[in-house]
This record gives structure tokens, C-alpha cells and sequence, in this order.
């Protein structure tokens, strides 16, 4: 226990604790809705640095064409046979005989998506390289003879069996030559080695264990099995804590690994021994340096945005739990800043606030900072610790699991109980081996569960609803489906719950806590200008160009352009607390991270690389947002440090420093938007076309010009002319470049052997000092637009140019929901488009690249037939108009709609229903997942849309309420009492290029057809789909929503019929076939049995008569309608109260009720008898009706034929039954 003699300390203690309290509270609310609620995700180490791998891969310009180069070796290598010819023709009888045996055997694949195999197909190669190199011969391989002449008998069919078998490329020899012969694939396995080597390590040190890692560091992995089975048994070659090294990598060795990314530097590319190959050409150079820097920037990027989240709590807990105390208490320490910066439980990981929330955890944590002992503190702190030292880091078990399902799937098809087994067996066969079960035992448990009745009274499941006597002893094969689908679930108990209800549940809660935690962060939200949305597309512009550039590319900017924050401070800064870190102001704080001005002086443009676009898409962990950031949208880029003191953005050539940054990823920063004007980036923003590669010395100004030092350097480098490489001659210097190299001599870095000998080189020291740097020229505009453009190629950028050159103003867009009387007086009306028109375009923030092309394009879509081209459609509708399929529109423009008065500006008590209405924007018809308050919003607006002259007098008639606060109460008012729209006066806006408004569509005469009152048949909801749009099919058609059926809690009784073509009077057919549907509802119990109701055109009733029947249904009460779902649990309970043996003293009743089974069964079979004779007709009807295509029936599961035959029965009988009512 904590004891604290200080009063002060007790106060503050206690509003601690109080605190506390609070936030253990609101993480166990927020945990409920979990299925783990305390379970932490971590990302398995192999995958991250695989993907990362890839990543790199990818943003290496040479890596295409080396890879079809490692292609072509491996064909060679991987195939017995083709070693064998190698050996056979190509070393026999030479100097390099006794390398034989290197080539009898090759481990190495080229699968890429598979780990460490790029990485171990590379280690594998470099030894051979060098022999391959000087011992390969085309000729000689292809004519399959020695030095001697001698023939080896010809083995093409074994070859190209195993290059089949294997998948393997094409072998060709003149590929083969071409990469042995070219010094950069050699220098270009190096790099990759040497690049990939480091985050590879990670995951291998991360596969160790914390007992054994010191001693295995430095022996092979046969002595490192026989250590692990002598210290626990024969047969276990890993030990029990391999992988569990969280707290060592969260506590420094990420840290570790990120210093020896960054001390990578481009001088070790220099020393690799070219034997017997020509020096790199200063293209080839250029081309492997710039690669280098590439890979090993997107690598740091990459590894910090994957692993970042290791580094905040909850993982951090796991620092706690390291070996060395003095790093576990730093942890602490840590791990209390983070918990201070927003002590706040909601803007925290549930698990952080849980622990944070316990006076038994933050106590001792506290103590613990403060120099306590571990040993000293209360058990259930040290316990919780203990806990944190098994996390395991690394999916080796996992993904052995998931081999094996893998390898099953090949032989048969996998089952729940096929998966199971796959794991379990494994698991079962090592427990018998190594003594954990009885043998005995284990037999006898299985010939006990031989019986398949009497498994569900072993597992204590016989009072399973489905585990009806009748159904589950129909065979063996019933029995192990239905036995099947019960046991292999994730938990018994939960057996009788549904999965779809709980799935729904649990993304409800997601969408909610998501929700929830962007609330806690600040938002600077402006209004939409014309200036932002070009910016936007501008940056988008750059970024599209940036990637289909098959070269590296610069980018010089002015500084009051860019919108950037550092990398390193948007991952460590939290997101509920972080400002904008501009780095564009001089007088930043220096406690801020590192800024552009901290790189280039104020009067320079900054120079930049984009590393990464859209950062925000890559698949990590995200931090809760109190403990950390995000990167969002935008790009990473990688800002260079200017070595000459130019102006980018006046020169026409530039030097920058080759490297962004020495450390970590300060020199990174993400670049989030574009600012200043338009006008400043269109003129001065450049992109730099061609690089040179200029190397250069990090040391004392040695007086001379950099391009006399770069080109001294270059002929050093290309020599090889180092003090490590005694096989190279060294340099032979002009007498124009000693005064050179005797100043450098003077500074240490550079050697000569004597007075008489005048060959260089450049020594240990130089050689560390050794880096480029890279001359920008050939500058272009960024946002230049070509003036032979083709629209087709053409940016979202370009064509809004485009469209400014040509006259077309741009307008914010505003949905229907949020359009307002003021609005249209003020000309803002969003009419379509026709020919002679003002020229209007509208878009959010980001433009619609098909909207855009359209506009430029109208003419020729007018020239097609089409009058007008609306706005705010979706892009599939302005793809289909650029392909010249204008049919659709012209049909969507028939069948609309008279327009409705704009919205007139309501009272704050009316925005409600504005705020319900603009979330269903796109759905006409409410959806069943919405609550009752807000179906009764939209319901009650549409009747004031529709103009009605009062919402009682067209409004049903509302069913009781239950009990309590009335859930259509609006602020003062109810949704029943709001007045509906008076017509409004639209006046004719200033002769000032506004638009007029629209005038209002003269309304359709009533025609003879079915006619709806305010979108309702009675008390059913009709609800009209527009051809083209989502379910509404080809030519449209009408859904009615049934109150009568549920299918569940969620999900109620809706039914759409399509209409066969585009005639009136086949629409009105679909309408009434609709209202038919609708007046059957009373005659089915079930949804199911409603949706599938035959509804043949033959044998629709009149209108009237369907009039007349809808005016006799009333509205449901709540609570009498009972879902299918509760219908067919109430059946299997009665089925299994019955199949349930009798009582002795209840014989008698049984019998009675034998007795009154057989009078109801003669009874129905009387009536089916007697009404056979009608139903004969109704049935051919239905059969006609099943095979009707123009109708789209509701998705729901088919009828059995006892139902079906029902339904058709009843259906018949009330219909003559209506029908002679109404004649009568």
C-alpha cells in the first residue's frame, strides 16, 4: 500500500483517484461493446517489414528492370540440370574448377509476397556472383561443350520439366550475360542487400527470446536446437517466451534501428569490388545513388508511420515489464506524460483508460517514478506488469495455423470442422507425446461421444431450440450439419444469439466511438471559395504528373506556398492538442520540431521530393487521438538543403544536398495543402527534369569550386581509389588537380605513396566524408496548361482552366436538404444546363473530373439530343453522357417529377427536420434501421413538400403512444404542426450574369390511372424509383413498406415492383399491382409468406375494389405485430415442448389431444378438397406471375410448397371474396 505523510499530496492523491474513477467508469461503458474488451492488437513484425519491403520496392525506379535480371538468374540457378551444364561446359578444365561444388546446391526464390524471400534469393547469389562473372560463357553453355570439345548428352526435356514445375521465367542465356557483364547489377544487389538487411534483422532479433538471445547472438541454429532440447526435452527446439519481445523494442530497440537506417551512407556503395568489370558510368551512378536515397527515406518513413503506435500507451505499458529497471522506470515516466498531455478516458485506447482508472495501477505507477522498487510495490501492479511481458511481437504460431488450414484446403473441401481439426489435431498429437493426456483416457472420451444423440447432453446443449426430436434424428447426415453449426461457434452461451443483430450492434458501436473521438479534435473549418478548390486541384495536379513520371523529380516552390508540418511532430504530437506546425513562419518556437526555416535561409524557395502520396490510405495501427497523430491527406515530402546560394525559382540550375536528413525523419514534413495565390504558384512553382550527380566532401572549405572538387571525385570513385582497397591501382592525377589533393592532403583526406609515385587515394577519413550532392536543371512549369491538350488526358486542374478561359464561373454546391427560400431569390437556383445559358459549374472541394469533361463537351451531347446537362449527379451518369448514351437521361427526364418550392427558411425549432432529411439526401424511402423519430421527421416533411394544406388532414391516423416524453416533440413544437410551404414569389435577380430561377413545373393532370395522397395507399407507403438510379432498374418502378410484418428487429416488410417499359399504362399496372400487394397484408402472418405472394396482371383487381378494401385496413398496433424471427422461436419451443416425453399422470391429456390433431387434420383436408377446384387457375396465374421478368421481387428466402399452396389458397379465396363483395 501507498502511504504519504504530506497532506497537500493526500489532496491531491485523492482528486486523483477521483479522477480515476471517472475514467475507469467511462472504459468499462466504452469496453461492454466489445467482443475482447481487453485484448490489444499488434501488428505481427514479419508482415510490417515484408510490406515495407515491398513498399520500398516499388518506389525504386531500377527495381523493374533488376528484378526481370534476378528472373533470369534464378531460371539458371533453380534448375538441377542447368547448374550441372554451367559446371559441365563453363568450368571444367578453367582456374575456377574447384567452385564446383558451390553449384550443387541453390536455396532462393523470387516470390515477392512471400517473407525474406527477395532478401534470401540476394545472400544466396552474391557469393556466386563473382564466379558466374568470370566463368560464364553463352557460346560455350548453348553448344553444351568443355574446353576440350567434349559433348554432355543433351537434357532439355529435365530442364524444362523443372522450369515448369517451378514457374519459373523463360530461360535465356543473352539476359543471363548482359547482367553478369553490367557493373550496376552488381553495384544494385549490394544496395538492395544492404538496404533491406536492417528492418530484416529487426524481425529475425524479434523471433528470439528474452532468456536465450544473449546466448544464442553468436552460434548456428543446429547448436542453438540441441542448447534448447537438452535444457528442456528431446523434440522442443523453441522456447516457450520466442517472440515476446515487446518491452525490449518499445524501451529503446525501435530507436536503435532507426539510427542504423540513417547511418547508411552512400560511401559504402563506393567500396563494392567490381573484379574484372568496367567502372559505373556517372549515369549509372546517378542512378544507384538516387535510388539509394529513395529506399532509404520511404524506409524510414514507412518503418516510423507501421511502428509508431508502439510507442504510445497502452503498448508503452509494456516498458514496465523490462529487465533493466532503470529503462522500465523512463517507461513510467513516459507513460504519465502521455496519460497528463489529455487525462481525458474518451480520447484514450479502452484499455488505457481501464488501467489509468485504477487506484491500484496509477498509484503504484506513480511510486515507481518516483525511484520505488518494483518488489516493494503491491501484488496487482506486478501482476499487470507480468501480464505484459508475454505480448508476443511476431505471427510465427499464428501463420503455422494458418499453413496448415492452407495446406487442407488443397485436399478437400474445409468445413467449420475440417479448420478446427486442422488446428487442434496438431495441438492433440503433441499433448499425447509429451504425456499431458492419458492415452486411456482419451479413448474412452471418444467411444463415449461415438453416439451422436447423446453429444448435445455431454455438451449441455439439449434445450436447444433447434434440436427438434423430429429433425435431428432424421440421419447421421442432419445430425452432424445441425450438431456442426451449434458447437463450432465462439462461444456457447452465445449459441442463441443472432450474428447478424450482434454484427450490426457492434459497427453501430464502432461508428459511434469513432465518431465520438473526432469530435475531441479540432476543427479550423472555412468557407468553400473558388481560390480553395483550385488549390486543391493544383496539389492533386502535381501529385498525378509526380506519379506517372518514370524519373525522380524535384520541385521548387516559394515558402509562403506551402502548407507543411513535420513528420515527427504530427505522429508524436496528440491530435486533440496539436496545433498546425507552419513551417513557414520565422519566429517559430524552438521547443516545436525541426522547421524548413531551420533549412533554407528566408530569401530561398524550398526544394523538395515527394515521398509518399496519400499517407492516411497505408494500413497501420492508429494511436488513440490523446496520445497521438495522424498523417492524413496530402503527400510526404522530403525537403533538401540548398548547397549554392541560387534562387530556385529564378535560376535554371541548381545543387542541392543529396540527402534529406542525418537522423530520424526531421527532414520530412507532411505537406497538407497548397496556399498563397493562384497566380504566385502558377508562375513559380517548378519541377526540375534533369539530375547530376555531384559528389562532394563534408568537410573544411578547401578553397576551391565544387565542380573542381566533383570532377577530382569522380575519377577517385570510378578507380576505385580508396585506402581499404588494396587490389585497385589508385589515381593517377593531372598537374592541374595537385594543388587540389595537396590541399585535401593537408586536411587528411586524401593519401599519396610517395613523392616519386603519383597515384592517390582517399583515405578513411575521406572516405567517411565522401557524399553527393545532385545539380537540378532542364525547370519546368508545374501548372502549365499545353495548349494541344487532349481532354481525355487531361486533370481535374487542366479542365477547370480550361473552363475559367472559356467564360464558366464556378458556384458552391448546395444539396437539396440545405437549399432555402433565400437561396432562390437571390438567383442561386442550380438549374440544369441548356445551350445559351449562363455558364455555371458547381463542386464541393473536390471536383468531378467526368462533371467537368461534360461541361466542356456540351456541345457535342447537345448535338445528340440531349436538352440540358444536370448538376450533382453521380459519375456514372457523366461517363455514360461522354460515351454518347444520352437514352438514359432523356428517359430520367421524362418521368421526373414536378419540382417542388424551395425550402423556405425555417425558425432553429424546424432544424431538425432539416438535419434528418439531409441525411437521407439520396434515399427517398427511409430506411428500416432508422428510429422511429427520425422516420416520423421525414414522413412529416415529405407532407409539407408535397404542399398539403395541413399535415392532419393527409396524415394517417398516428397509433397510441406509449407512456413518457412524446417522440415527435421538436423543441416547442410538434412535427405534426408544421405549416406546410406557401408558394413563393420568385422575382427577377440584377441584370449582373446571376442566373434567373427556374419557374415551377405546371402540375400533371390527374390522369385515370391510380392516384396517391401524399405518397400513401391508406396507411401504406408508395414510394416512386427514378429509372437509373439505385434499385430502380431499368425503367423505374414503385416499392410499398407494409406495417403489418417484420422479418426482424431491424429489418420490416418492403416490396418493389419494376416496370416493364417506359408506357403510362404499364406503369399504372405496376401500381396496382402494388396495391394489390398491399391489401393482402392481414391475409399472411409471416414477412416471408408476404414477399412471396404471386401477383399475376391477369387477375388484379380493379381499382375500386382495391380502394374499397384498403379504406376497411387499420393502422397496427406496435406491439401486436411480432417479427419472423419471434414467430419461428415461438414454433420451436411449442415443436419442442411436444417432442418432450409425457408425464404418467398426462397420458390422458395426450391423448385428447391425438384426438383433437385428427379432427383439425380431417377438417382442413375437407376444405382443401372443396376448394381445389378454384384454386386450379390461380395457381396457373402464379406460375405465369413467378416467371414474369419486369417484376424485381424483394430478396427473401423462398416458400415451402405447404406455404405456397396456402398463400395461393387464401390469396384466391379473399380476392373472389372482395371482388363479389364490392359487385354486390
Amino acid at each position: 500500500m501507498l502511504v504519504d505523510d504530506d497532506d497537500d499530496d493526500d489532496d491531491d492523491e485523492g482528486g486523483a483517484l477521483g479522477g480515476a474513477v471517472v475514467a475507469r467508469e467511462a472504459a468499462e461503458a466504452v469496453g461492454a461493446s466489445f467482443f475482447m474488451p481487453h485484448a490489444l492488437t499488434v501488428a505481427g513484425l514479419q508482415h510490417v517489414v515484408n510490406n515495407l519491403c515491398a513498399e520500398v520496392h516499388q518506389g525504386l525506379n531500377h527495381w523493374s528492370a533488376f528484378h526481370a535480371e534476378l528472373k533470369a538468374l534464378e531460371s539458371l540457378l533453380r534448375v538441377q540440370e542447368r547448374r550441372q551444364r554451367f559446371v559441365w561446359t563453363c568450368l571444367h578444365g578453367t582456374q575456377l574448377e574447384a567452385q564446383t561444388f558451390r553449384f550443387d546446391k541453390f536455396q532462393g526464390s523470387l516470390y515477392e509476397t512471400r517473407w525474406h524471400e527477395v532478401l534470401g534469393f540476394l545472400r544466396h547469389l552474391k557469393p556466386l556472383l563473382p564466379v558466374l562473372s568470370r566463368a560464364w560463357d553463352s557460346a560455350k553453355y548453348i553448344r553444351g561443350v568443355n574446353l576440350e570439345g567434349f559433348a554432355r548428352p543433351v537434357q532439355a526435356r529435365a530442364e524444362q520439366a523443372q522450369n515448369e514445375q517451378q514457374g519459373l521465367a523463360a530461360f535465356d542465356p543473352e539476359k543471363i550475360t548482359r547482367a553478369l557483364q553490367s557493373p550496376l547489377f552488381h553495384c544494385y544487389v549490394s544496395m538492395a542487400l544492404g538496404l533491406e538487411q536492417v528492418p530484416e534483422a529487426l524481425a529475425s532479433a524479434a523471433e528470439g527470446c528474452p532468456c536465450h538471445r544473449a546466448m544464442f547472438k553468436h552460434v548456428s541454429d543446429h547448436i542453438r536446437q540441441k542448447i534448447l532440447e537438452k535444457r528442456f526435452r528431446p523434440g522442443i527446439t523453441v522456447c516457450p517466451m520466442a517472440g515476446k519481445l515487446l518491452p525490449e523494442l518499445v524501451a529503446g530497440e525501435l530507436e536503435s534501428v532507426f539510427e542504423r537506417i540513417c547511418a547508411l551512407q552512400e560511401s559504402e556503395l563506393t567500396l563494392m569490388p567490381l573484379h574484372g568489370l568496367r567502372p559505373l558510368t556517372s549515369d549509372e551512378w546517378n542512378l544507384l545513388v538516387s535510388d539509394f536515397r529513395a529506399g532509404k527515406s520511404k524506409m524510414l518513413l514507412l518503418l516510423r508511420m507501421k511502428t509508431g503506435y508502439l510507442q504510445k500507451v497502452p503498448w508503452a505499458f509494456s516498458g514496465l515489464a523490462h529487465t533493466d529497471e532503470n529503462v522500465a522506470r523512463e517507461m513510467a515516466m513516459k507513460i504519465l506524460q502521455q496519460w497528463e498531455m489529455d487525462p481525458r478516458p474518451q480520447a484514450h485506447h479502452r484499455l488505457t483508460a481501464r488501467l489509468m482508472g485504477q487506484e491500484n495501477f496509477i498509484g503504484p505507477l506513480r511510486s515507481f517514478k518516483d525511484g520505488a522498487s518494483l518488489d516493494s510495490l503491491c501484488l496487482e501492479f506486478q501482476q499487470q506488469v507480468a501480464c505484459w511481458r508475454l505480448v508476443p511481437i511476431v505471427e510465427t504460431t499464428i501463420e503455422a495455423k494458418h499453413a496448415r488450414v492452407s495446406l487442407a484446403k488443397r485436399r478437400h473441401h474445409l468445413g467449420p470442422v475440417r479448420i478446427s481439426l486442422a488446428n487442434r489435431l496438431p495441438l492433440l498429437t503433441r499433448w499425447v507425446q509429451r504425456g499431458h493426456v492419458d492415452s486411456v483416457e482419451l479413448v474412452r472420451l471418444f467411444s463415449k461421444s461415438r453416439s451422436l444423440k447423446k453429444i448435445p447432453g455431454l455438451l449441455d446443449i439439449a434445450d436447444h431450440p433447434d434440436l427438434d426430436a423430429a429433425q435431428f434424428r432424421k440421419g447421421p447426415a442432419s445430425m452432424r450439419v445441425l450438431l456442426g453449426k451449434l458447437i463450432y461457434r465462439c462461444n456457447i452461451r452465445d449459441m442463441y444469439h443472432s450474428y447478424e443483430v450482434a454484427g450490426k450492434a457492434n459497427e453501430r458501436s464502432k461508428r459511434a466511438a469513432a465518431k465520438a473521438q473526432a469530435k475531441l479534435i479540432p476543427s479550423n473549418s472555412s468557407a468553400l471559395t473558388y481560390d480553395r478548390v483550385v488549390l486543391c486541384a493544383m496539389q492533386q495536379h502535381m501529385l498525378q504528373n509526380h506519379e506517372a513520371s518514370a524519373t525522380t523529380c524535384y520541385y521548387s516552390a516559394p515558402r509562403q506556398c506551402m502548407q507543411l508540418q513535420s513528420v515527427e511532430a504530427v505522429l508524436e504530437e496528440p491530435s486533440t492538442k496539436r496545433q498546425r506546425v507552419d513551417a513557414l513562419p520565422d519566429d517559430a518556437d524552438s521547443g516545436l520540431a525541426p522547421d524548413v526555416g531551420m533549412w533554407v535561409p528566408d530569401t530561398q524557395p524550398v526544394t523538395f521530393q515527394i515521398l509518399l502520396k496519400n499517407p492516411g490510405d497505408k494500413k497501420v495501427i492508429r494511436p488513440a487521438v490523446g496520445v497521438g497523430g495522424r498523417l492524413a491527406k496530402g503527400a510526404v515530402v522530403a525537403v533538401h538543403k540548398g548547397i549554392c546560394c541560387q534562387d530556385a525559382c529564378l535560376s535554371d540550375s541548381i545543387v542541392v544536398a543529396g540527402s534529406a536528413s542525418a537522423s530520424d525523419v526531421s527532414g520530412q514534413f507532411l505537406l497538407s495543402n497548397l496556399a498563397g495565390t493562384i497566380e504566385e504558384l502558377q508562375a513559380s512553382m517548378k519541377a526540375w527534369k534533369s539530375q547530376k550527380l555531384v559528389w562532394t566532401l563534408n568537410a573544411e572549405d578547401v578553397g576551391f569550386e565544387l565542380d573542381e572538387v566533383d570532377s577530382l571525385l569522380q575519377g577517385m570513385v570510378a578507380a576505385g581509389a580508396f585506402e581499404g582497397n588494396t587490389e585497385g591501382l589508385g589515381f593517377s592525377a593531372l598537374p592541374a588537380q595537385r594543388p587540389l589533393l595537396e590541399s585535401l592532403q593537408r586536411l587528411g583526406l586524401v593519401l599519396c605513396a610517395g613523392e616519386q609515385d603519383l597515384r592517390w587515394r582517399l583515405s578513411e577519413v575521406g572516405t567517411r566524408a565522401l557524399s553527393s550532392c545532385c545539380r537540378l536543371s532542364a525547370p519546368v512549369n508545374v501548372f502549365h496548361v499545353p495548349d494541344n491538350l487532349k481532354i481525355a488526358d487531361a486533370t481535374v486542374y487542366e479542365v477547370i482552366m480550361l473552363l475559367q478561359a472559356n467564360g464558366w464561373v464556378w458556384q458552391a454546391w448546395v444539396p437539396v436538404s440545405k437549399r432555402t427560400r433565400r437561396m432562390a431569390l437571390q438567383g442561386r437556383t442550380f438549374d440544369d444546363y441548356a445551350r445559351g445559358k449562363q455558364k455555371i459549374w458547381y463542386s464541393g472541394e473536390v471536383p468531378s473530373l467526368p462533371y467537368l469533361r461534360v461541361l466542356w463537351d456540351a456541345e457535342k451531347i447537345f448535338d445528340l439530343g440531349l436538352p440540358a446537362i444536370p448538376h450533382g449527379r453521380e459519375d456514372a451518369c457523366y461517363k455514360a453522357l461522354l460515351r454518347g448514351e444520352v437514352d438514359e437521361e432523356l428517359a430520367r427526364g421524362a418521368i421526373l417529377p414536378p419540382d417542388v418550392d424551395a425550402i423556405p427558411d425555417r425558425e432553429s425549432d424546424d432544424d431538425a427536420v432539416l438535419r434528418a432529411l439531409e441525411q437521407l439526401e439520396n434515399d427517398p424511402e427511409p430506411d428500416e434501421d432508422l428510429p422511429d423519430i427520425e422516420r416520423e421527421l421525414v414522413e412529416a416533411f415529405e407532407l409539407l413538400e408535397n404542399g398539403a394544406t395541413s399535415a392532419e388532414e393527409e396524415q394517417p391516423a398516428s397509433p397510441a403512444r406509449p407512456a413518457g416524453p412524446e417522440i415527435g416533440d421538436l423543441g416547442d413544437r410538434r412535427v405534426d404542426e408544421v405549416p406546410p410551404a406557401e408558394p413563393v414569389a420568385v422575382h427577377r435577380g440584377p441584370r449582373d450574369g446571376v442566373a434567373n430561377p427556374r419557374p415551377k413545373r405546371a402540375a400533371a393532370p390527374a390522369g385515370e390511372g391510380p392516384q396517391l395522397e401524399g405518397g400513401f395507399f391508406g396507411i401504406f407507403r408508395i414510394t416512386a424509383k427514378k429509372a437509373g438510379t439505385v434499385g430502380g432498374g431499368a425503367h423505374g418502378g414503385y416499392q410499398a413498406t407494409c406495417l403489418f410484418h417484420k422479418k426482424n428487429d431491424k429489418t420490416g416488410c418492403k416490396r418493389f415492383l419494376s416496370c416493364e417499359s417506359s408506357n403510362e399504362s404499364d406503369r399504372q399496372m405496376t401500381l396496382r399491382r402494388l396495391m394489390w400487394w398491399c391489401t393482402l397484408a392481414q391475409q399472411h402472418s409471416t414477412q416471408r409468406n408476404h414477399l412471396s405472394v404471386p401477383l399475376p396482371t391477369e387477375t388484379c383487381p380493379p381499382l375500386a375494389v382495391l380502394e374499397a378494401q384498403c379504406s376497411l385496413i387499420e393502422r397496427p398496433e406496435p406491439a401486436s405485430i411480432k417479427t419472423d424471427v419471434e414467430i419461428a422461436a415461438a414454433a420451436a419451443r411449442h415443436a419442442a415442448a411436444k417432442a418432450r416425453p409425457k408425464q404418467s399422470a398426462a397420458r390422458p391429456a395426450s391423448a385428447s389431444a391425438k384426438a383433437a390433431r385428427e379432427a383439425v387434420a380431417k377438417s382442413k383436408a375437407k376444405a382443401k378438397g372443396k376448394s381445389k377446384a378454384k384454386s386450379q387457375p390461380k395457381a396457373k396465374a402464379s406460375a405465369s406471375a413467378d416467371a414474369d421478368p419486369g417484376s424485381d421481387e424483394a430478396a427473401s428466402d423462398p416458400p415451402t410448397s405447404e406455404e405456397a399452396d396456402s398463400d395461393s389458397a387464401s390469396s384466391s379465396s379473399s380476392s373472389s371474396g372482395s371482388s363479389s363483395s364490392s359487385s354486390s
